[in-house]
């Protein structure tokens, strides 16, 4: 485990120069999600652990130092290049009608609060963009009838909101707000 300020030693892929002063992003590589009814795969979490710099670099090895640990680096973590983004984000209207499901949170727990950076299964594909706030609510169904299989959806339960920080082609990272 490394954090801030500590050297790391990396190992280049053919097709990633490490140029001396170059910055990368840190991350590990969970699982690939699975959308839980078709089983189809959804893609997979990067989770970013920081930032390195290239101090020196050779054809065999390259040095890096840790400028900013976001949480505990790990060997074997990966690098791609890293892409400063704006801290400000313009508020943007949302598509009508747009509806999604929260894939998972960042940190894969269970229960999700205020602050917490999340994933929806809609993206840029979908018209999703950052600054865009979308209401996180739950909707039950059920038999009014016991004797028939009709089902009626239930008033949707509103839990809260969330902003879109990032979006990929079919997902978006986003802050919960409330």
């Amino acid at each position: 485990i490394v954090g801030t300020h500590d050297l790391v030693y990396i190992k280049s892929a053919a097709e990633t120069p490490l140029a001396v002063g170059s910055l990368f992003t840190t991350y590990r590589l969970f699982n690939p999600l699975i959308e839980n009814k078709t089983r189809k795969k959804i893609g997979f979490q990067h989770y970013m652990t920081g930032v390195v710099e290239i101090t020196q670099s050779n054809a065999q090895v390259a040095v890096g130092k840790i400028v900013r640990a976001y949480r505990e680096i790990h060997v074997n973590d990966h690098l791609i290049p890293y892409q400063k983004r704006s801290s400000e984000l313009k508020l943007l209207a949302s598509p009508p009608d747009m509806t999604g499901k929260l894939i998972i949170s960042e940190e894969n727990t269970v229960e999700i609060g205020d602050n917490t950076i999340a994933f929806i299964d809609k993206g840029a594909s979908d018209g999703i963009q950052p600054g865009q706030v979308y209401a996180i609510y739950d909707q039950q169904y059920c038999r009014v009838d016991p004797q028939s299989k009709d089902v009626i959806a239930l008033p949707a339960d509103d839990f809260g909101k969330c902003l879109v920080l990032h979006a990929e082609d079919t997902t978006a990272t986003v802050l919960i707000t409330e």
